[in-house]
């Protein structure tokens, strides 16, 4: 594991080389198969980087959001003020299971300790939310709290610390124009 914490390409075995290139050839999504013969940390990275393949989304931007969510602990549970539960690797909220699951997961229960469902899942809301947004960093604040607030320009400072620990200097420098752009165009 590389200084950073995240596993990288030259740590990885040749034998999940050769199982995370058999999977990423099905290109049918992150296969629930056998990902348990591997440890959690080792689990998580095969996942991330078939995510990231099959989503193109930047794979160390999903790896630091696990980290930034739960620090990669697949069984998770975090207990929240209103009566909710945050759960898994992705820590999904218990309040919008529900939803994710009709909207992203065709129609199927997501599990709450399934990081392979969860993976899948977060990659299509954050893929929502860039859309929808026009920047990964108001997709990665409206992941945080919520697309409303967002839009409402009410993004809580500790979200914009939470981002901060998402996104790389050079993305948040692309991204600079974006946030401009897509809070003035609410004006215009």
């Amino acid at each position: 594991i590389s200084s950073t914490g995240i596993i990288t390409m030259k740590e990885i075995t040749p034998e999940v080389k050769v199982y995370n290139t058999r999977l990423w050839k099905a290109n049918v999504g992150v296969a629930t198969q056998s990902y348990k013969q591997f440890d959690s940390k080792t689990r998580i990275h095969l996942i991330l980087w078939q995510c990231s393949y099959l989503y193109g989304i930047d794979y160390y931007m999903l790896q630091r959001l696990v980290d930034a969510e739960s620090s990669g602990r697949e069984r998770l549970v975090s207990y929240n003020s209103d009566g909710t539960k945050d759960a898994g690797a992705f820590q999904f909220n218990s309040a919008y299971l529900k939803y994710f699951a009709w909207k992203y997961n065709h129609g199927k229960e997501i599990g709450e300790f399934d990081t392979v469902q969860q993976a899948n899942v977060a990659c299509k809301y954050l893929l929502h939310l860039y859309e929808s947004t026009g920047s990964w960093y108001l997709a990665i604040c409206a992941y945080n709290c919520g697309l409303t607030k967002v839009r409402e320009h009410r993004i809580p400072d500790t979200t914009k610390a939470y981002v901060l620990k998402i996104l790389d200097a050079d993305t948040l420098n692309k991204e600079s124009g974006k946030i401009l752009s897509y809070y003035l165009a609410q004006y215009l």
